[in-house]
């Protein structure tokens, strides 16, 4: 299963529910802009902060490394990478 994050929520699209694989899944299009950066690295970590024994991973449709370091735990990845490599992909 997958979790995305919810857009409008009060944190920011704060994802409430793990999938069954304990990951939390945060969705962006863009990542090199600050300002979606900024919003999606902090929503990931809110969630990351309540579900400290899940993997949070950031999923982009840039297929190159966010421009700027991750903060820990936070993991990225390109989607289209992660939807090839995943089983039901």
């Amino acid at each position: 299963g997958v979790c995305f994050g919810i857009r409008g929520c009060p944190e920011d699209g704060l994802a409430g529910i793990l999938s069954p694989a304990r990951t939390i899944h945060d969705v962006s299009i863009f990542q090199n802009h600050p300002e979606t950066s900024a919003r999606e690295v902090r929503a990931l970590s809110a969630a990351a902060a309540l579900h400290p024994e899940a993997t949070p991973l950031l999923l982009t449709l840039e297929t190159l490394p966010p421009s700027h370091a991750m903060p820990k735990p936070l993991l990225w990845r390109s989607a289209i990478e992660w939807l090839l490599e995943s089983p039901s992909g």
